[in-house]
């Protein structure tokens, strides 16, 4: 009898990262968990900040357009740590609620947006909307490479892509909304000397168009490392 596999490298990856997740964030506290009778609102935020939630849901509302066995391989690691409450509580989510909420949602915002009309309700002008990157499977395998700390040149090389194009792909997953820690590479690239000016300038900078750094570094720092470090700040301060 032929057995099938329908896990593929890209899969086990992101087991990988998900059980290294769970059992650095969550395996020891679910004994308290289960006495307090209360799971942590932020293990879900640490959770979507890392790529795993949202998996097989549309780019438009955040999520990834990943194929179902990335959800068995959530629910299977996730089972794993031993607390029915941790497990069937993104269950619910995942599978029960967010599908009726993409389903129908449209008509509950068409119902608010008549709302505010017919009340004359201000929307605030400064209100941005964050898109998602446009290659799902390639913004997760960077989230959870850079949580592996896999250096930036292994991460692009991988993927067949230029050090600039990873660049890219990192600032958009970073205006998305989702945390990079870099801290564990910064170093290579820029010095701590270097880190503290980069520092103070974008904290204290109007903006942070690259262009003006450039400007203003007048040739002390390349584009990559002003790119770089500002992914780094954003994450850090933006997020």
């Amino acid at each position: 009898m032929t057995i099938m596999n329908y896990f593929t490298k890209e899969h086990e990856m992101f087991r990988e990262s998900l059980r290294d997740f769970l059992n650095k964030e969550v395996k020891d506290n679910i004994d308290k968990w289960e006495s307090d009778q209360k799971i942590p609102k932020d293990i879900w935020k640490k959770m979507g900040d890392q790529g795993f939630l949202g998996l097989t849901y549309p780019e438009k509302y955040g999520g990834f357009e990943l194929d179902f066995f990335f959800e068995v391989i959530l629910f299977e690691e996730m089972s794993k740590m031993n607390s029915g409450g941790f497990v069937i509580t993104q269950q619910v989510v995942q599978s029960m609620s967010s599908p009726y909420i993409l389903k129908y949602g449209s008509e509950f915002l068409d119902v608010i947006s008549k709302h505010v009309k017919e009340n004359n309700i201000a929307r605030p002008e400064d209100i941005i909307v964050k898109s998602a990157g446009k290659n799902s499977s390639l913004k997760l395998f960077i989230i959870q490479s850079i949580d592996r700390k896999l250096s930036l040149s292994d991460i692009a090389e991988s993927k067949s892509l230029e050090m600039m194009d990873l660049i890219s792909e990192m600032q958009t997953i970073v205006y998305s909304g989702t945390k990079l820690d870099l801290s564990y590479c910064i170093d290579e690239y820029i010095d701590e000397e270097q880190q503290d000016e980069l520092h103070h300038y974008f904290i204290d900078s109007e903006t942070d168009e690259i262009e003006k750094a450039l400007e203003e570094f007048d040739g002390e720092y390349e584009e990559f490392e002003l790119k770089l470090f500002r992914i780094k700040f954003l994450s850090d301060f933006g997020n």
